[in-house]
Order: structure tokens, then C-alpha cells, then sequence
């Protein structure tokens, strides 16, 4: 017993901890279909809807970011109905008791409506904006699947997230 806990201990202070460390890759296709699994998105206040669909998944933003591109739809009765492009951005985290990944403090950086006069933009751009929190702070952009060996690992494991080269990059390590 007392000579399996010394091996244990020096198990944990040699250089062989590292040795066991384990990068998973998730690739921007997989989580281009999983976000697109959250689209459409919409909002309706009043008499003003704002819908979001077709979502393009974009890694190469920086700062551990991820981006999103959507197709913006607003109507208003009436008025107009308008249709346009906006880009979203936000931080990646990971929710380790759901074994899944969010976007966090999504942010609408960019808001193009054809059609749109000036008075609305202002309603329109925080309906979209407030659809965008609600779903995305809530709803997973992606899940580990625990049919997979590796990802059923890293949900007990993950040691850091991070995005490069257009690739979210899933740290484990054993110790």
C-alpha cells in the first residue's frame, strides 16, 4: 500500500504528466453544424420581428473569439420589410457540468437592413441584439458527445480552450 502511493507521488511530480497531455481538435465545420441547429432566431416586440438564420461560423476573429455572420431579416407592417447581414461576436465557454460550449456575451457588432429607415434601426438593432443573448448564452454552439472516447474524456479533463488556425483547441491533461 504505502509503496503503490510513492510511485503514485513520483508519478505526479516527473516530467511525465505532460507527456499524457492531449490536444482535441474541433474544427469549424463541426461547429458550423451545430450552431446551425440553433437558427432561426426570433423576436418580436410590439409590432417589429426580427428574424436571424443561415449562421456562418467564422474562427479567424482572434483574442479566443469566435465570430458569426447571419442573414438578418425585419419586418414591420406597414412600413417595410427589410432583409440584410449581421455579424456577432463573442467569447467561447465551456460549461464543464454539461459537457458543452457557449458563446458568451454575444455582442452584434455589425447590422446591415436594406430597406430599414433611420427611426427603426435603433429598435431593430436591440431586438436582434437581445435575441442574440437570450439564445446564445443559453443554448450550446457545441456539445461533447459521449458516444466519442476522446470527447467523453475531455469533459473530465479540459484543461484549457483556445482557437487557432481556425480551430477550436481542446487541452487535457490528466493531472
Amino acid at each position: 500500500m504505502f509503496r503503490s502511493l510513492i510511485i503514485a507521488a513520483l508519478l505526479c511530480i516527473t516530467p511525465l504528466g505532460p507527456a499524457l497531455a492531449y490536444t482535441l481538435e474541433i474544427t469549424e465545420a463541426q461547429l458550423q453544424r451545430q450552431i446551425e441547429n440553433l437558427m432561426p432566431l426570433k423576436r418580436q416586440q410590439y409590432f417589429v420581428t426580427v428574424t436571424l438564420s443561415r449562421p456562418k461560423i467564422d474562427l479567424s476573429v482572434g483574442g479566443n473569439r469566435i465570430g458569426l455572420s447571419t442573414h438578418v431579416s425585419a419586418s414591420i407592417p406597414g412600413v417595410t420589410q427589410g432583409t440584410g447581414r449581421a455579424t456577432i461576436t463573442g467569447r467561447i465557454r465551456y460549461d464543464n457540468q454539461q459537457g458543452a460550449f457557449y458563446l458568451d456575451r454575444p455582442r452584434l457588432e455589425e447590422l446591415h437592413i436594406d430597406k430599414l429607415p433611420g427611426q427603426y434601426q435603433s429598435q431593430v438593432r436591440g431586438l436582434a441584439q437581445q435575441a442574440l443573448s437570450d439564445a446564445l448564452s443559453s443554448k450550446p454552439v457545441y456539445r461533447l458527445n459521449d458516444q466519442d472516447l476522446r470527447q467523453k474524456l475531455a469533459k473530465s479533463m479540459l484543461k484549457n480552450v483556445t482557437i487557432r488556425h481556425q480551430t477550436l483547441l481542446l487541452e487535457l491533461d490528466p493531472f
